[in-house]
């Protein structure tokens, strides 16, 4: 009786201490804010073009690790070849994490992404979630292109230059 009791507590008091956590870090950067290029790009610490290159559970949490190979760095000071990510989402023992939009948005390996990072107690973390997180894909010219807040799709050049022009908005 005494372990269903303590499993019980865990069931609900786990998911809401992570939630808690997750909402604490992050309630600067939740879905309520108008994400556009330059909104990203201004609240981010880094932005990164860049390809994931794996996908690892954190032992101590329920997040993601993803570890991209970066291509390009557009805002940032430190240069660095790979960047690691945590996302939340993934399990813990026997209980799961499923945030709605943040794992179905999550990039697969193999995938280039355009990612806009935040910086909080040593690790990196996606502005807004699934909206600091953007694919890069071809369309059937072979051209790269990013899907934008705004629901259209750029070419990454001109996204590029949107980003690099805020960025130097940001250091004037």
């Amino acid at each position: 009786m005494r372990g269903r009791v303590i499993r019980m507590l865990y069931g609900i008091i786990l998911p809401l201490s992570i939630l808690s956590m997750v909402g604490s870090v992050t309630n600067a950067t939740m879905v309520s804010q108008n994400f556009n290029l330059r909104a990203l790009t201004l609240k981010a610490s880094k932005v990164v073009e860049a390809k994931c290159i794996s996908v690892s559970e954190d032992p101590s949490s329920p997040n993601l690790i993803y570890t991209f190979q970066v291509t390009r760095i557009l805002k940032g000071k430190k240069r660095t070849s790979t960047v690691k990510v945590r996302i939340p989402g993934g399990h813990i023992g026997e209980y799961n994490l499923y945030v709605p939009g943040v794992t179905n948005a999550a990039p697969k390996v193999g995938e280039n992404m355009l990612l806009f990072l935040g910086k909080w107690n040593g690790s990196y973390f996606p502005i807004g979630y699934w909206k600091g997180m953007k694919r890069v894909v071809k369309d059937r010219s072979g051209k790269d292109m990013v899907e934008t807040e705004e629901g259209e799709w750029l070419p990454l050049s001109i996204v590029r230059s949107k980003v690099l022009k805020a960025v130097g908005e940001t250091s004037q």
